[in-house]
């Protein structure tokens, strides 16, 4: 029977594998519910209830920009990003399909350009 592992009659654990088994055993916690082993908590403060969503202000003024012309400055950016993918997307790819997304794009650049540029003041 050569070639087969050697199989020990001697069940004790091999040196380490007690202190192995400690350290994750110790390191893990079950959940109340479920019984399912999750990380231990660690040393530190605990978090308050995950990630905190930022709060945008509520000042419509805010820097001296009025809301109607922010909220058309942040239309025009968004446009603009678009308008640029599409460009990519229309000379990577060209279709019919993405020719069609590349002008639709463009339309609504040049529309938001107009009406930003009629309906607010140079800002400076």
């Amino acid at each position: 029977m050569a070639g087969r592992g050697t199989i020990s009659v001697n069940q004790t654990p091999q040196y380490g594998d007690k202190k192995k088994l400690d350290a994750v055993k110790k390191g893990l916690t079950k959940t109340p519910m479920t019984g399912v082993p999750t990380p231990a908590p660690t040393a530190g403060r605990p978090a308050k209830g995950g990630p905190q969503p930022k709060q945008e202000s509520t000042d419509t003024t805010a820097k001296g920009v009025p809301g109607e012309h922010s909220t058309l400055m942040k239309q025009y950016a968004t446009a603009f990003r678009t308008n640029q993918y599409w460009q990519g997307v229309l000379q990577k790819y060209p279709s019919e399909w993405s020719k069609m997304y590349a002008q639709e794009a463009k339309e609504v650049l040049t529309t938001l350009q107009q009406q930003l540029r009629s309906s607010t003041p140079f800002f400076e």
